[in-house]
């Protein structure tokens, strides 16, 4: 990556839109994101930087917000640029109509927005910002519920010390809370990689997993506590 020149994504959004989240999901050390309220604003921006990528937050599509989609498509320095709008469900085929190369329906998923972002740019491994922490969780699985802790966690899932194994990929409702939250953290999640623990431990085996249904304010609040863990880690 020596040499490599950052890749540009303007991020439009109304002002109070969850911009932190795009910034969670596009933590790349090439990627420069830039922000834009809708309006002239957006246009002189995507005008001078030349983005690889323009990411259209769109809280309720109305027509002052569709114009903008339809004069990135027209404007002849910005036509060659993708378009990936954000809404919300029933808006699809409007938004397409208006320009948008790529609809993703919120809440948003990091699985969904990282392909989605990968279709026009390549992007490198994600970055895992892996955490050696001790968090309660509970995994549900059909009918049934464990309890697990955590032997490490990132923005991206978690690695769970259970006895209780399940089949791989098999898609598990997790909830898991923060120190100092109320409130817990919820989402779907993927098992990956099931594997034994060393002998040590009180658990001897466990499991990997791939959070798929983490958005909105879940992931803010992960990511802050992931940073906040990771600075602690390195500075005492």
């Amino acid at each position: 990556m020596w040499g490599r020149r950052r890749r540009k994504i303007v991020i439009v959004a109304e002002p109070g839109c969850e911009t932190g989240l795009h910034a969670a999901f596009l933590d790349q050390p090439d990627i420069q994101l830039m922000t834009a309220a809708p309006g002239q604003g957006a246009r002189q921006l995507a005008r001078a930087e030349h983005p690889r990528l323009i990411v259209q937050d769109l809280v309720d599509p109305q027509q002052d917000s569709l114009d903008l989609t339809r004069h990135f498509k027209g404007d002849r320095a910005t036509r060659s640029v993708p378009i990936i709008a954000v809404t919300s469900e029933g808006h699809e085929k409007t938004v397409r109509e208006a320009g948008a190369d790529t609809v993703l329906i919120k809440p948003l998923v990091q699985r969904a927005y990282w392909e989605a972002v990968s279709q026009f740019i390549r992007l490198p491994r994600r970055r895992d910002l892996r955490q050696i922490v001790n968090l309660r969780f509970t995994y549900e699985f059909g009918d049934h519920e464990w309890q697990a802790f955590s032997r490490d966690l990132s923005m991206y899932g978690a690695f769970l010390k259970t006895d209780h194994l399940l089949p791989q990929d098999a898609l598990v409702r997790v909830r898991f809370s923060l120190p100092g939250e109320v409130d817990p953290v919820r989402c779907d999640a993927f098992v990956r990689r099931p594997a034994p623990i060393d002998s040590n431990d009180h658990h001897t085996s466990g499991f990997a997993v791939e959070f798929e249904g983490l958005g909105g304010r879940d992931a803010e609040r992960l990511e802050a506590f992931v940073k906040r863990h990771l600075r602690r880690s390195l500075f005492g």
